[in-house]
């Protein structure tokens, strides 16, 4: 009895240590699996970083890109805007000629529909060219401070008009005539000195590209201005000297005619008394 007593002991403890080893075993497992679930889940954040990252960087490109070539695309469409404009504007014109083809360039090219140019004539400002506008218009000239016009000239600043003024100025159509919804006005400026206005309606919103490119030829445009104004006056003076050379000349010839009138007569005379 006693050495079947001792079996049992012995077996249990067999197999007591039996399951001791297995449960070791198995809670090793159970800690290697746990590290590599914990290795893969690391991987697997990581990769999930680098992809978002990667994501990211690769949207980051793509806006970069569109930006780049948006800027791009403005750069082209200021440049060719003034080189048409200068097209416009070489050679030797008219001061009416070259404001008309001016106006007509920047309304085209800027999508205005109708626009003005008004430059300093003494002390008021006169409508020389336009595009569209009203031949009907109430005022074609502008003291400083008169008017949306004469405002522009005394603060030698950019005027947009969000709300046009009743009756201030429409558009003529087949159907009838519709108002502007927006005004733009620019000073054409010239050595610190207003020399002109440009007036322009759009039937929406004027863009910052809009008026971007209006302030970027603002400059030429008033050297085209001072430039056919000062050819002008040059003309003027050229046959003011001319008529004047003309009639000294013509007075010269008068008395030329009359000196020798009066010399035939004295020679006459002369005669006469040695007869």
């Amino acid at each position: 009895l006693s050495l079947i007593f001792i079996l049992v002991v012995v077996l249990n403890r067999l197999l007591i240590n039996t399951l001791g080893t297995a449960l070791e075993r198995i809670e090793q497992n159970n800690r290697q699996l746990q590290a590599l679930s914990n290795d893969l889940e690391n991987r697997v954040i990581e990769r999930t970083q680098v992809a978002e990252l990667a994501r990211q960087q690769a949207e980051a490109a793509q806006r970069e890109a569109e930006t780049a070539r948006r800027l791009i695309e403005t750069q082209m469409w200021f440049t060719t805007g003034q080189t048409e404009l200068n097209t416009q504007m070489r050679g030797e014109q008219d001061v009416s000629v070259l404001a008309q083809k001016i106006i007509k360039q920047l309304c085209v090219y800027l999508d205005a529909p109708l626009g003005a140019i008004f430059l300093r004539e003494g002390a008021h400002y006169m409508r020389v060219g336009s595009y569209a506008y009203p031949y009907t218009a109430e005022k074609q000239q502008f003291r400083a401070g008169e008017g949306l016009v004469g405002e522009v000239v005394v603060s030698q600043k950019t005027l947009l008009v969000a709300h046009v003024p009743p009756n201030y100025v429409s558009l003529a159509t087949s159907i009838g005539s519709i108002q502007p919804q927006q005004l733009l006005l620019h000073p054409l400026i010239y050595e610190n000195r207003v020399i002109g206005v440009v007036e322009m309606g759009c039937m929406s919103s004027w863009t910052a590209r809009q008026t971007g490119f209006l302030n970027s030829v603002a400059e030429n445009i008033a050297i085209a201005f001072h430039t056919a104004q000062t050819r002008g006056r040059i003309d003027e003076l050229l046959m003011e000297t001319q008529q004047q050379a003309e009639e000294l000349q013509a007075q010269e010839e008068e008395l030329r005619t009359t000196n020798e009138e009066w010399e035939i007569q004295a020679e006459s005379l002369h005669r006469s008394v040695r007869e």
